[in-house]
């Protein structure tokens, strides 16, 4: 009985390590490949802790905020923004980038735009180099967001992050079922399933999830990409 206590402990580890871990890292390749980075470095500045940024937002951001710092204090570096209109409320990303390109965090931001001439400043990860801004909302109202076209690296890292999945829900079934049988069989062994059962079981539920996952990240690319174009 202890060892199927520690070999069901171990698997559950194993899926908790891909859902919050792996995952995760995933799913920021995958964005980091659909989102263009257009923001541009206007001016350098020697500050108090290190170099500051001044930079240009995107096009589509200009309307609400017209340039932003990426500077550094005591605690760390940070995003401030210049905003370039007065708005009850206003929604943004900020996407943290390191040196390499590598996307590390999406900031979501939400704040009040009344009074005063800049944004709250929002803490960035520790290896962050420089960022892009994308607009989400501005008084409730959606606003679109630019998508690169779906190219090969989009297509690597999807494919990449919906076989993860499937990998995943694979095992978790695979795991939580085995252990369920052997409660049920007071940890004989007798009880089992036959290899069939089996492998349709693992099988459908790993071509399930992984069709999920890209499925549902196709939609929502491909339904921002077509509103964009309208509005264009």
């Amino acid at each position: 009985m202890e060892f199927w206590i520690a070999w069901f402990a171990i698997g559950l580890v194993l899926v908790g390590v891909s859902v919050f871990w792996l995952l995760p890292a995933l799913m920021l390749k995958t964005c980091g490949a659909a989102y263009p980075v257009r923001d541009r470095v206007v001016a350098k500045t020697d500050g108090e802790h290190g170099e500051e940024l001044l930079c240009e937002p995107a096009a589509s951001v200009h309307p609400y905020i017209a340039s932003y710092r990426i500077a550094r204090d005591g605690k760390g570096a940070y995003f401030q923004g210049d905003k370039a209109c007065k708005r009850a409320y206003f929604c943004y990303d900020v996407f943290a980038y390191a040196a390499s390109g590598e996307l590390l965090d999406v900031l979501r931001v939400k704040e009040k735009f009344n009074g005063g001439d800049k944004t709250c400043p929002v803490r960035l990860p520790k290896k962050t180099d420089f960022v892009a801004v994308r607009a989400v909302c501005v008084d409730d109202e959606p606003l679109p967001a630019e998508r690169r076209a779906f190219g090969k690296r989009l297509a690597l890292w999807l494919g990449i992050l919906s076989a993860a999945a499937a990998a995943t829900v694979a095992l978790f079934l695979w795991v939580t079922a085995t252990f369920v049988l052997r409660c049920l069989d007071d940890f004989t062994g007798r009880l089992t399933l036959p290899d069939g059962v089996w492998a349709a079981s693992l099988v459908g539920a790993a071509l399930l999830a992984a069709m999920l996952t890209c499925g549902c990240a196709l939609f929502q690319f491909f339904r921002m990409r077509r509103r964009e174009d309208g509005d264009g």
